[in-house]
Formats: C-alpha cells, sequence, structure tokens
C-alpha cells in the first residue's frame, strides 16, 4: 500500500502553531456576593471600584464562574435556588431550584455540568448548564460543604461536617470512598494536575494533603490555635497555598513543596472567601464582617489595598469570584501518516469550555479525509501531500 505522505509533517506544524492559549488575559472584574444586601458587586479590579450591583433574589454566600466569564452562578441558601447571571448584561437570567440549604457551588472543567451541594438535604443538584435545569440528584455524607472536581471531569472531593472527606463517581454519581480525619473539614482545592488534594479544617485549624492516587491524607500544616481556614486558592504555578483564616482576621501562605507557612498577612474582620489573578500576582480575600476585599501583592509579600464593598455586604463569597482563564487550544500530538484506500481515523483533542470545535480555517485534507466532531476520518483516494490550518473555537474564543 502506497502511503499519503506529509500528513505527519504538516499537521505537526499546525499543532504547534495552536497551542496557544485564548482567552487567558487579565481579568477586569470580580464578581463578590454581597449576603447581606441580595447583590453581587461587580468589581473593577483595575480601579478598585463597584461599577453595578446585580440584584439578586436572595442573599448569595457563595458563588462561581465560567471560564471567560459570561456566567455567575449565584448560591442563594435560604432560597434552596441558584441565580444565573448573565455578565453581558448584568442580571438575572433565571433561577434554578436546588436542595436545602445550598452551600456551595462548583462547575465541571468544560462547564457543562454544575454541582450545588445542599447542606441541609444532604444531596448534590447536578445542573446542565446548557438548559439550566436540574438533571440528577446525588445523596451524599450528612451536612455537605465544598466541592472539587477533577481536571478529567470525572471525580468529586467532597467536604462535610464533622470530619468527612468523600470521593465521588461523578460518572455513576457513587460515592468511591469515606475519609474520616480531623474536625469540621470546609475548603478543598485540588492542583491542576489533580493529584492533589487540599483540605482545610476550621474546626482544629489544619491544611491536609490527600493523595488522589491512593486516596489516602499524606501531609499536613497546623497553622495554630484559633484560626478557622475557610478559603483556599492555589497559585497558577502550583507552588503557593493561599488560606484565609477566619477567627484570626489574617490570610497565610504555604509552600507546597515542604508544607511549611510563609508570609501571614493582616486583612480585614472575618475573612472567608479567597481567590487569586490568573496571572498570580493578587490575592483577594473577603472580608465578612468588613464588607470589603483585602488585595495582597503576591510579589510583595504585602497587603497594598483594601475594596470597600459597602455597609452590610457581608461577603462570605465561598467559591469563585474571579472568572478563571478560558484555555482554549488544540492538544493532540500530530497525527501519524495515512495509507492510500485504507480507513483513516485521528481524533482532534482540545481545551477550553465551552468544548471547541474544530474546523478547517484554510488549506484542504486529503481526498477522501472529512474533520466531523473533532475528528478527521475517512479512506483517503489520492497519494500526496496536502496542507491546511486547523481552528479551534470555544463560544467566540478561537485559536
Amino acid at each position: 500500500m502506497q502511503s499519503v505522505t506529509g500528513m505527519r509533517r504538516i499537521l505537526a506544524g499546525l499543532f504547534a502553531v495552536l497551542m496557544v492559549a485564548g482567552g487567558a488575559g487579565a481579568e477586569p472584574f470580580a464578581y463578590v456576593p454581597k449576603a447581606g444586601k441580595a447583590m453581587v458587586a461587580k468589581v473593577d479590579l483595575a480601579t478598585g471600584t463597584t461599577v453595578a450591583n446585580i440584584v439578586v433574589p436572595g442573599g448569595p454566600l457563595a458563588s462561581t464562574i465560567s471560564h471567560g466569564g459570561q456566567r455567575v452562578y449565584a448560591v442563594l441558601q435560604s432560597l434552596g435556588k441558584v441565580a444565573v447571571i448573565d455578565t453581558a448584561s448584568n442580571s438575572v437570567v433565571t433561577t434554578i431550584t436546588v436542595g436545602s440549604s445550598p452551600w456551595s457551588a462548583t462547575l465541571s472543567p468544560d462547564d457543562s455540568r454544575l454541582y450545588v451541594v445542599n447542606n441541609s438535604s444532604n444531596t448534590i443538584s447536578i445542573i446542565d448548564t446548557a438548559s439550566d435545569t436540574v438533571i440528577a440528584t446525588m445523596p451524599v455524607a450528612s451536612q455537605p460543604d465544598q466541592l472539587a472536581v477533577s481536571p478529567d471531569g470525572t471525580r468529586g472531593y467532597l467536604t462535610a461536617s464533622p470530619s468527612t472527606v468523600q470521593v465521588l463517581d461523578l460518572v455513576n454519581r457513587t460515592v468511591i470512598t469515606s475519609l474520616v480525619t480531623g474536625n469540621l473539614p470546609n475548603p478543598i482545592v485540588l492542583n491542576a494536575a489533580g493529584t492533589r488534594a487540599y483540605v482545610g479544617y476550621a474546626g482544629d485549624s489544619t491544611i491536609r494533603v490527600l493523595d488522589t492516587t491512593t486516596n489516602t491524607m499524606i501531609g499536613s500544616v497546623a497553622l495554630g490555635t484559633n484560626k478557622a481556614p475557610n478559603g483556599l486558592v492555589l497559585s497558577p504555578d502550583q507552588q503557593t497555598l493561599y488560606v484565609s483564616e477566619f477567627i484570626a482576621n489574617q490570610a497565610v501562605e504555604i509552600d507546597l513543596a515542604t508544607l511549611t507557612i510563609g508570609t501571614t498577612y493582616t486583612v480585614g474582620s472575618r475573612p472567608y472567601g479567597v481567590d487569586i489573578s490568573n496571572d498570580g500576582t493578587r490575592v483577594y480575600v473577603a472580608n465578612r464582617d468588613g464588607n470589603s476585599l483585602s488585595v495582597i501583592d503576591t510579589a510583595a509579600h504585602a497587603v497594598t489595598g483594601t475594596i470597600d464593598l459597602g455597609s452590610g455586604a457581608q461577603p462570605w463569597a465561598i467559591g469563585r469570584f474571579i472568572p478563571p482563564p478560558n484555555v482554549v487550544a488544540i492538544t493532540s500530538a500530530p497525527p501519524p501518516g495515512g495509507k492510500w484506500h485504507t480507513p483513516y481515523s485521528f481524533n482532534v483533542t482540545t481545551t477550553g469550555a465551552p468544548v471547541p470545535t474544530v474546523s478547517l480555517n484554510s488549506g484542504a485534507l486529503p481526498p477522501g479525509l472529512t474533520l466531523s466532531a473533532n475528528a478527521i476520518a475517512g479512506t483517503p483516494t489520492q497519494i500526496g501531500t496536502y496542507t491546511g490550518v486547523l481552528q479551534a473555537v470555544s463560544g467566540s474564543t478561537p485559536v
């Protein structure tokens, strides 16, 4: 059989060009839940000012934001609902009824599913974000608090009072295992590789490290007496964990290579939620009783400002309140060469949310091959070298 030559060489070059992040620039706004005012504040992070107060039906304790920031999901605990906010119009487009006393919400990596943790009904409401409807309700441990989702979207790691961390199969919606240790686990974050989960135990003021391969605790950091860690966020380089300490009115940084405490920051009164800029240069700590955001310069290791959210704002800000980057890329290795009159198939893999659609931007595929549903497939009918450029588009972000 004769080969269709050049396919490996041509597409290898294309893939090197297309491994470019799309939509990952500086984030201009934060969307901070104001539980005391039944609003979500749209904060211009460049100027430190509130540019809009988006009215929601109840007091939002928690939120999460889609990649790229098109949607904000505000958790309305007292109403048992989630408000869906369109950030282009700064308005609520719908509300979704979930379980009793929802406490937090987490998006899947591709933004297709929203997981709402219901603290009183001991369930997770699973929402299809395309239709904004609850498609399943998953029973979990009693008094569940916060959920982290693995990078491939198949596993969940859930904290629950008084001392449980559950590993969940999100595909089959079953509990894999439960780990019982410590006192009052609450915030939880996964590293980018999904190999480590960092859990804050508010009751014994400890950060514990979960190895997700073995589902065992492999390390810990004692923060001291009466600290109550209730917010966690990782630096983009995965080297530093930033922790809010609710009782101490502080935030601290932890070196994850050595599991040691670095700089301690004095912030506002009763800090809870914490988030970080996409470039890692600023950490924002939500001060519930201080009605403000404390701004930490991570290079200077100093608090450099305070953003006032107004009297009575009560920003618990559980979860993400800064839009995470939407990195759109083609991640496939170069495809192998094909053979004349022999069926050929190659799947083009991507990152980005919503899931990108791949198309032929210019040039041509070998006759007999087509690109459909992100796969190059068919039976080559001619011998030769063919050139072209592929494009991946997620929402409005092409690369």
